[in-house]
């Protein structure tokens, strides 16, 4: 159900304005993971990762099925995820995360694929944090995460610093998409119309970049994030 100033419409081609008050969906789907020379820590209700040399692989596969359960589209929607960490001694560590995805057939805009925009004040990885809620709409997209960890080599060069024990953190992430006219409303006006403040992407991705302190107290961890480009975006 649409809240807020969110509305679900459609526009035909004479013009004329319907309303939806709900839409919905029913979808069924598969995901396979390989962590090559993974280790993992078992307790007895869950499973802790370790960190890793190997690549970590993730593949999954949802589709949307019509009047199943109520169900009101057709649609495919594949996603694949790569994420690796490399050691530098004695300068810490980089992790980065690759993802693609593709939506295949025509759905309406809630189910495209966007960046995910952190909204909280806290740190969530594969998030994006000057980034609006549907702020761009792709049916396409290929998105990144790269962070550097320096395990505290330059602050430990720095006598007040290394009594500290904080430890320098930083981050580059981006996305780039694209979005077909087939599930564009401006040309298919099967679909439902998008909110107002949703763009179409140009020929660069979208990009922001975050430079912080972790272990204070050795507990918090503090960020400044800059946002790189569509600056221009009320």
């Amino acid at each position: 159900n649409p809240a807020g100033n969110l509305k679900f419409e459609k526009i035909d081609e004479d013009g004329n304005l319907t309303q939806f008050h709900n839409l919905r969906t029913t979808e069924v789907g598969m995901n396979i993971r390989l962590a090559l020379k993974q280790k993992f820590f078992q307790q007895r209700r869950r499973r802790r990762s370790l960190p890793s040399n190997g690549f970590t692989f993730d593949l999954s596969h949802a589709m949307g099925l019509k009047n199943v359960f109520g169900g009101q589209y057709n649609y495919n929607k594949t996603t694949l995820s790569i994420d690796k960490e490399f050691w530098i001694p004695p300068y810490g560590r980089i992790g980065f995360n690759v993802k693609g995805e593709k939506l295949w057939g025509t759905a309406p805009f809630p189910f495209l694929l966007s960046g995910n925009a952190n909204s909280s004040i806290t740190i969530q990885r594969g998030s994006f944090y000057m980034l609006r809620a549907m702020e761009f709409l792709n049916d396409s997209q290929l998105s990144w995460d790269i962070s550097y960890q320096s395990g505290g080599w330059l602050f430990n060069r720095i006598p007040l610093f290394r009594l500290l024990k904080w430890k320098e953190v930083l981050g580059f992430r981006g996305f780039w998409g694209d979005l077909s006219k087939r599930n564009n409303p401006n040309h298919n006006h099967d679909l439902m119309l998008f909110p107002k403040d949703v763009y179409q992407m140009s020929n660069k991705p979208y990009m922001e970049y975050s430079i912080g302190i972790q272990n204070i107290f050795q507990l918090f961890r503090v960020d400044y994030v800059r946002r790189i480009n569509y600056l221009d975006h009320d």
